[in-house]
Order: C-alpha cells, then sequence, then structure tokens
C-alpha cells in the first residue's frame, strides 16, 4: 500500500526531489509532482543524469563505493543507476567519501 513508502526512504525523499527538480530546471523541465513516489523521483533524476548530466554525475570510484553502501544502508539495491542517484544528491551536498 502507499504507506509502505513511508519506510526507510522517507528522510531522503526532500533532498532527492530537490536534485531531481534541480536537474529537471536546468534543462527547462517542469518540476517532478509532488505525489510522485520516491522510486519514481529517483527513476526520473537518474534519467535526467543519464541524458542529461553525465559528466557531472561522474565522481572517483572511491567515492561511489561509498554512496553505495550507503544507499544500502537505506535498502537501495546497490545497482548503477541508483548509485547515481546518491552521486548527484552527495556533490550537492558537498559530501566526501569519508561522509
Amino acid at each position: 500500500g502507499r504507506g509502505a513508502s513511508k519506510d526507510a526512504f522517507a528522510g531522503l525523499e526532500d533532498p532527492m526531489r530537490q536534485a531531481t527538480d534541480t536537474v529537471r530546471a536546468k534543462n527547462g523541465m517542469e518540476p517532478l509532482t509532488s505525489d510522485l513516489s520516491l522510486s519514481r523521483t529517483a527513476l526520473y533524476l537518474a534519467t535526467e543524469l543519464g541524458k542529461k548530466d553525465q559528466k557531472e554525475a561522474e565522481v572517483s570510484p572511491e567515492l561511489e563505493k561509498a554512496l553505495l553502501e550507503r544507499a544500502k544502508a537505506y535498502g537501495f539495491a546497490g545497482t548503477s543507476v541508483k548509485a547515481q542517484v546518491f552521486t548527484y544528491d552527495a556533490k550537492a551536498m558537498g559530501l566526501t567519501a569519508k561522509d
């Protein structure tokens, strides 16, 4: 049900939406509708990163590994697409691999 989405992902929802809308705005797109699920938000962000901001999404292997571990801690499967979502989110927050 809808309640299932309000779990470990709840704390990531606002930052991920912000990151997604930032990417979309840079490419002349409308903000996401507020009723999209977090997983759909992540999919939109990963899609936009892949199409428009691939260079910005690239980070060191060490940082990507750390971000994958962070993603897995929140219940993500740890695929490369989802890692890109966390990569963009972390770059926006100025995180390093040590974080």
